[in-house]
């Protein structure tokens, strides 16, 4: 069950269904908006400002049948222009900078986390292109199996097999 089918009988999106679409989608926005421009506080804007936009657009949202995706889209467009903005505003923008804002580990701690993560992306970013963005949406982005179908329009079983051949590789 989709739970952003909200109530058919209703002409518009109620202040509840929205709260409820915020509270279900706001924490998986944040991780794809973080993964994308690496900034907390740029992270939380950018959901925010989807948050906005799809309040805006409440009364138009009868025709669209997954809001979650359409939220996903809105804010992966929200990040892309973001980090080109960084880019206009500033040519030696470095995208493999770290944030600062991420206090809560020693710095031994944060040291091994950042060598294994720069590890398991240099083993991610040598897959293949299909395998590549489809686990980087289902581990790192924590998108379903028919959310990653329906936004690369494929069968749910390929993108199954996709991804326990992409993990596969990822191992050897």
């Amino acid at each position: 069950i989709d739970f952003f089918a909200y109530n058919s009988r209703e002409p518009y999106m109620t202040k509840i269904d929205f709260c409820e679409i915020v509270r279900k989608e706001s924490r998986k926005l944040y991780i794809v908006a973080y993964r994308m421009v690496r900034n907390q506080q740029e992270a939380e804007d950018i959901v925010q400002n989807v948050f906005i936009k799809l309040w805006g657009i409440k009364d138009d949202l009868d025709g669209v049948s997954n809001i979650s995706m359409l939220a996903f889209k809105m804010t992966k467009n929200g990040c892309i222009d973001i980090l080109r903005k960084w880019r206009f505003d500033n040519p030696e923008y470095d995208e493999e900078r770290v944030d600062q804002d991420n206090l809560y580990f020693s710095p031994h701690e944060e040291m091994v986390k950042k060598e294994e993560s720069i590890l398991v992306m240099k083993i991610v970013n040598d897959l293949p292109p299909p395998y590549k963005e489809i686990i980087l949406m289902r581990e790192i982005d924590g998108l379903s199996y028919s959310e990653i179908a329906e936004l690369n329009e494929m069968n749910i079983n390929s993108v199954r097999v996709i991804v326990c051949r992409a993990r596969q590789m990822i191992r050897d």
